[in-house]
């Protein structure tokens, strides 16, 4: 059942949580139950389903569901992209210059390798990297770092000016570093060049500012596009929050902070506020709520979709439990937690069984 929100509420919301809805160009593409937006200071195309917002507000949903659910939105968001591009991503993969890079083990679940093949009738080559993140203990504090343990760059042509597409959750952007880093050397060693580089998926500020420095470095065409909005990095650098509280910030504090200052179209919003528990994690851990993970082409591993609910439901009942303190929380908010709680719950009971398949 959806939420009824008034607007003096979104208006409220609005200018609490410092929401940047302003500079957003509306692209009309042609394309049924497709939004796409340029934000014209930061350019990059935001890209809006009702798929993907429920995606974004709803962490039941989860394995075969989201899978057809990113697949269909992905293929809506690249023909759109195709569109926009004037046709450059179909000639590129015609023309085989069209490489898709895909970053294990979490970028596959966004779909695109099977979107193209169902938008185009074909799919690019596969390029395939697995990067790793751990912690290099430091004098005053510990430092994030990411080696690359597995890659397979065979399918690099000779003397060619490619086209990457990168679908996966751009946070911090560190990650990206490294990849891209990877790519370009792999790609020079071809005696090719990295001309343009396409990002999709679930995207920061932060991070399309990180990739936005990593072309100018680089020399390659950067075309960012994000999923929904470009929220801020909550304390932890992982949870990507539409508003709200920060929960990372609380569970290490003990004190209580706004997450602020997400880039968003008014219309997606006014979309996703009905849904949106105010401070979840929008993409959550992406792994973990796809059933079926690759380690290595051909290798497969099973997500750990229960621990992503469990989890999931857990933090949600802390953040209402939080919530219900603050000035800017209305009725309508906790009929929302309570409608996600109560999915995550039912969901939960369905994958009880799988609880220990990792």
């Amino acid at each position: 059942m959806r939420v009824s929100i008034p607007k003096s509420s979104l208006d409220r919301i609005i200018a609490t949580f410092d929401l940047k809805v302003e500079n957003f160009e509306m692209i009309k593409t042609g394309i049924r139950e497709l939004s796409v937006f340029l934000q014209k200071d930061l350019k990059t195309f935001v890209f809006y389903t009702k798929e993907l917002g429920k995606v974004g507000s709803m962490p039941h949903i989860v394995g075969t569901e989201l899978n057809k659910i990113m697949v269909h939105s992905s293929a809506k968001v690249f023909r759109g992209l195709n569109k926009i591009l004037e046709g450059s991503i179909k000639r590129s993969l015609y023309n085989n210059s069209l490489l898709l890079l895909n970053v294990l083990r979490a970028g596959p679940g966004y779909g695109v390798k099977h979107a193209t093949k169902k938008l185009f009738g074909r799919n690019p080559k596969d390029l395939w990297i697995r990067p790793t993140s751990y912690t290099e203990p430091q004098k005053h504090k510990a430092v994030r770092r990411v080696k690359i343990v597995f890659e397979d760059f065979s399918s690099i042509p000779k003397n060619r000016s490619l086209t990457i597409i990168k679908p996966d959750t751009e946070a911090t952007g560190q990650t990206s570093e490294a990849v891209i880093k990877r790519l370009i050397q792999a790609v020079e060693e071809r005696n090719s060049q990295v001309e343009r580089l396409i990002t999709y998926g679930f995207a920061s500020h932060v991070g399309i500012s990180k990739l936005r420095k990593l072309s100018k470095k680089f020399g390659f065409e950067l075309v960012p596009t994000a999923v929904c909005c470009m929220p801020s990095l909550a304390y932890n650098d992982f949870d990507m929050p539409l508003y709200g509280l920060d929960l990372s910030f609380y569970e290490a504090e003990k004190k209580r902070k706004l997450v602020k200052g997400c880039y968003v179209p008014h219309e997606v919003l006014e979309e996703m506020l009905p849904l949106y528990p105010p401070g979840i994690d929008m993409p959550g851990d992406w792994s973990e709520r796809q059933l079926v993970l690759l380690t290595k082409p051909g290798e497969k591993s099973f997500g750990g979709v229960f621990t992503h609910l469990k989890v999931s439901f857990r933090r949600m009942k802390k953040l209402l439990e939080l919530s219900k303190k603050e000035t800017w929380f209305e009725h309508w908010h906790e009929r929302i937690f309570k409608q996600r709680l109560r999915e995550l719950r039912r969901t939960m009971l369905f994958y009880l069984p799988f609880r220990g398949i990792h």
